[in-house]
């Protein structure tokens, strides 16, 4: 008799994202970080194109971290086609995961509503 047999295999996707807006980061990755640390992190948002565009709002959103805070900061000599988004705050003073989104709205068509995750970690380092 036929015996089949099932075989599983893993393959890796590359993909492209379309639109204007670049982030030269998809996500605000604290990392580990100490008990009690104050952290900033920036993630640069550009044009494609070099096109000026504007950021309407900028908030922290989900967060478990009451301290974080968002500021956006444009780039000089760039006519606003680039801004730096600088994420603030401090570590509690327990272990555990750092967590929430940065919410962006942008007046770029099809990219109003942009969001950047942030993940880290809180650990004493040895």
């Amino acid at each position: 008799k036929n015996n089949p047999t099932t075989q599983t295999t893993t393959v890796g996707v590359n993909t492209s994202v379309q639109g204007d807006l670049r982030a030269s980061d998809s996500m605000f990755r604290l990392l580990i970080l100490d008990p009690n640390e104050q952290f900033q992190k920036s993630v640069r948002l550009s044009h494609r194109e070099g096109k000026p565009f504007e950021i309407i709002d900028a908030q922290v959103n989900d967060s478990n971290l009451e301290s974080m805070n968002v500021s956006v900061v444009p780039i000089q000599d760039k006519n606003g086609a680039a801004y730096e988004l600088i994420l603030i705050g401090e570590t509690p003073a327990n272990n555990g995961p750092i967590k929430g989104e940065v919410l962006l709205e942008t007046n770029i068509p099809g990219e109003e509503n942009v969001k950047l995750r942030i993940a880290g970690s809180v650990r004493k380092k040895t």
